[in-house]
Parts: C-alpha cells; structure tokens; sequence
C-alpha cells in the first residue's frame, strides 16, 4: 500500500504542478477577447484532459512493475475519473493550510501553503479511490 500511496501521491503532484503551469501560461490566452469560443473551448478541453491523461499514462507505467497490469489498470482509470474530483475538492480546502502557512510564516508563505495543501489533500483524496479500486481488483481475481 506504501507503494501505491506514492506512485498515486506523486501522480497527484504531477497533475496539480500541469494544472497551475497551465492556468498561468494559457489562463491569459482563454481570456483575451479576440480568441474565439471554439478556441476557448479547445484551450480548455487541453489544460483539463492533458494532465490527467499523462499522470493517468504515468501511474500506468509506474505500477507495473509492482503489482499485476490488470491491477495497475484498474488504478489507473480509478486514478484518471477521481483526479478531477480530488482536485476540486483540494482546490475548496487548500484555504485552511494557505491560512495556516499565513498565519504562522507571514504572507508570503499563505500562497505557498495553499499549493502545497492542494498537492497534498489532492494525494489523500485521489489514494483512497485508488486502493479501494485496487483491494476489489484483487478480491475480483482471487474468486475466479
């Protein structure tokens, strides 16, 4: 479970770091008034399913050598439909350790807390999922 619980952290990480790169260098580009709703659209779709896709390919990749490919695949879906929701959840909740950092460093560690709390809850809330998915794929394959 150590394992998966890093592999799944780090791919949590590799989302999350995609996600703010994005959002900084394409966020201005979206917005900028001549840009068509088709290019919005299209620049949208990219910044959302580019870095689940390559974290989804990665956590793939990564689990095969430990467990089974039909249990790194069953993580790896697992992995790639909950991203978005740990995520969402992780965006609402970053506030309390940005508040945190805030509060005891001063304010220019209260954005820095908050990433890291992003990256963090999105790892916590991603793992779960992730072994649940994992502990059903391996109780599915002993009963056959």
């Amino acid at each position: 479970m150590m394992t998966l619980f890093r592999k799944v952290g780090l791919a949590s990480s590799i989302v999350g770091v995609t996600y703010l790169a994005l959002a900084l260098l394409v966020g201005p580009y979206l917005t900028a008034r001549n840009m068509s709703q088709a290019g919005q659209a299209a620049g949208l779709f990219a910044t959302v399913v580019l870095p689940i896709g390559a974290a989804t390919w990665w956590v793939f990749r990564d689990l095969q050598p430990s467990f089974t490919r039909r249990e790194a695949k069953v993580v790896a879906i697992v992995f790639a439909l909950f991203s978005p929701v740990s995520l969402l959840i992780a965006v609402a909740l970053a506030q309390f350790p940005g508040g945190y950092a805030d509060l005891l460093l001063g304010p220019p560690f209260g954005m820095l807390g908050a990433f890291v709390g992003v990256i963090v809850l999105t790892a916590f809330v991603s793992f779960l999922p992730s072994a649940f998915a994992l502990w059903l794929s391996r109780i599915s394959g002993q009963s056959r």
